[in-house]
């Protein structure tokens, strides 16, 4: 998905609603998952073992892993 110099730190928001992969700490574990901002928050993940959830970084999906939903 990109090297890691392409990671923006969590302190920076993104200047654009939408989806993004992640680094995200979670009880002293640290994984990648998409994550939804959206009007300056974070969502996703599975309730409640996302409750604990800290974005730690972030960057844009590649356009080969996201996948279109048809309008209706």
């Amino acid at each position: 998905m990109g090297d890691d110099d392409s990671w923006i730190d969590a302190n920076t928001l993104p200047k654009c609603d939408g989806d993004y992969e992640c680094r995200i700490s979670n009880n002293g574990r640290e994984f990648t998952a998409k994550r939804r901002f959206k009007k300056r928050y974070w969502f996703g993940g599975c309730r409640p073992f996302a409750d604990a959830d800290i974005v730690l970084a972030w960057r844009e999906l590649d356009a080969a892993s996201v996948t279109a939903t048809p309008s209706k």
